[in-house]
């Protein structure tokens, strides 16, 4: 017989599908237009994309950054995983990189709504299409567009996070328990969040009388992930000691400008006047809440606090700006006002009741789009065009197969350069000195790009140094040829009239 649902419960599925999909296909859709058409980056998209898909146990790098094992930059045991399942696909090395983005810009949106619907519409009359309507909301909340703009594997934590939550939310330990491995293994600090959070949030509960033994799976948890992280960057120190990103993003070699009280003032100026999607949405947090009388609403930006200072003093210009996918976190305090005064509830705490929450949750989530055109965005991709401006089948094939000729031939192109997009989608035929921002090298006899890419300012310095003055296009592409020889009959190029 087959399986009936009640139109209701039917009802339920079928939004919740179209809340996956919709995030799903937005943001693998970013991905493939970042390699394709813009040129995406050889260091970030291109090296995750590279140790995700076929990789051995050491997850080596292509030769292109180094053929290191990425275990050295990040302890992420999720990718072995990740890789395992890649042999069992299809897709290609670019399309199984955007599908894994999709789904982690998408188990957000799922967790948002599952939280809705369980607990949200049966006792506060949330209609289903409302609470469908708020998750797509969050999946492209104002924090996550800038997280988007350099591709990374950030949102994983988020998303797995976020999924662990809910299911602890719901007492179903079985889910949480997953998605809490799966986030655990993400990265090494991904436990660290998940302690913070939580442990804001049990020292709340105690302070409003909550015995600590009520607490017992929120303290597991928690502690788990505390003590997970803690063993991670211990086992990195010792068996891959030749890069420590802890020290170089965010302690520093040496005493920077970032750490003087000049440089502090001018960051937290900064905050206020091009960091507003996040920390508008954290100060009506703090209003609401002070004005809920519930300290439990704002508890997931107290839990932020530690990151927020640890970027403050940061060595890197781009994490102390909380740029790209440095500011993830405070995706998790986003989420935390619909949940948190939830789960106290669930443990006997008496804060005062929240009222309206899925309203002001709403206009939390439409106050982080303010400030979008100051998003740090190196590799120009633009919003919302990449949603849905998927490069065509055509197009996808055709730069492939005309990247597979060009080194064939490279021969005939002579001392070689490359930028940054080319290295992305070809890293196993190009060494780092081919880079084009590499320094020491001869001058190059030829130049591949990217038309729209984001180092078109070094290919053109590049090319009027080394008086290169044929300029060829490949029809179909976005690449781009410059050379000092002609190049006839190549990858079907056709010569451009600068």
């Amino acid at each position: 017989m087959p399986i009936r649902f009640p139109p209701a419960q039917a009802g339920a599925w079928l939004l919740g599908l179209v809340v996956a999909v919709v995030p799903l296909a937005a943001f693998g859709t970013l991905v493939l237009r970042h390699f394709y058409v813009l040129g995406a980056f050889w260091s970030d998209s291109g090296a995750i994309a590279a140790v995700m898909w076929h990789s051995g146990p050491l997850l080596r790098l292509p030769l292109v950054n180094g053929s290191a094992s990425f275990f050295q930059y990040h302890i992420t045991l999720v990718f072995l995983l990740l890789s395992l399942v890649s042999w069992l696909t299809p897709l290609s090395e670019v399309w199984y990189f955007a599908l894994i983005s999709g789904l982690a810009f998408m188990l957000p949106a799922i967790a948002v709504y599952w939280l809705l619907v369980a607990e949200y519409r049966m006792n506060r009359g949330l209609t289903l299409l409302a609470a469908a309507s708020v998750s797509i909301l969050f999946a492209f909340n104002g924090i996550t567009l800038a997280v988007s703009r350099n591709p990374h594997f950030e949102m994983l934590i988020v998303g797995t996070g976020l999924m662990f939550l809910t299911g602890l939310l719901r007492k179903r330990y079985d889910i949480a328990t997953l998605f809490f491995l799966l986030c655990l293994a993400t990265r090494e600090d991904a436990g660290f969040h998940l302690a913070l959070l939580l442990g804001v949030f049990s020292i709340l509960c105690k302070l409003n009388g909550v015995d600590w033994r009520q607490l017992r799976p929120v303290i597991i948890f928690g502690g788990s992930g505390m003590l997970y992280g803690l063993l991670a960057f211990a086992v990195q120190k010792l068996c891959f000691p030749g890069y420590d990103a802890l020290h170089n993003v965010y302690l520093g070699s040496q005493t920077s400008p970032q750490h003087g009280w000049r440089m502090i003032i001018k960051l937290l100026e900064f905050y206020a006047l091009d960091r507003g999607f996040i920390f508008l949405p954290a100060y009506l947090t703090l209003v609401w809440a002070f004005r809920a009388r519930n300290i439990m609403i704002v508890a997931g930006f107290i839990a932020c606090l530690p990151w927020a200072l640890l970027s403050l003093f940061a060595a890197s210009p781009w994490a102390a700006t909380l740029s790209g996918y440095y500011c993830f976190p405070f995706i998790f305090a986003l989420f935390w006002p619909l949940f948190g005064p939830r789960l106290a509830a669930q443990y006997g705490c008496t804060f005062k009741p929240v009222k309206r929450p899925v309203a002001i949750f709403s206009l939390l989530l439409l106050t982080s789009f303010i400030q979008i055109p100051a998003q740090y965005n190196p590799g120009h991709i633009t919003l919302p065009e990449s949603f849905y401006q998927l490069p065509s089948w055509q197009e996808q094939q055709k730069t492939e197969a005309s990247l597979h000729e060009l080194v064939l031939q490279r021969a005939r192109l002579g001392q070689l350069k490359i930028d940054s997009g080319v290295a992305a989608l070809d890293p196993g035929d190009y060494t780092n000195a081919q880079l084009i921002e590499s320094p020491g090298s001869p001058p190059p006899d030829s130049i591949i790009y990217f038309a729209g890419g984001y180092q078109l300012h070094l290919v053109t310095t590049a090319a009027q140094m080394a008086r290169l003055r044929f300029h060829y296009k490949i029809p179909g592409t976005s690449l781009r040829v410059i050379s000092d020889r002609p190049l006839g009959g190549l990858a079907d190029m056709i010569p451009v009239q600068d």
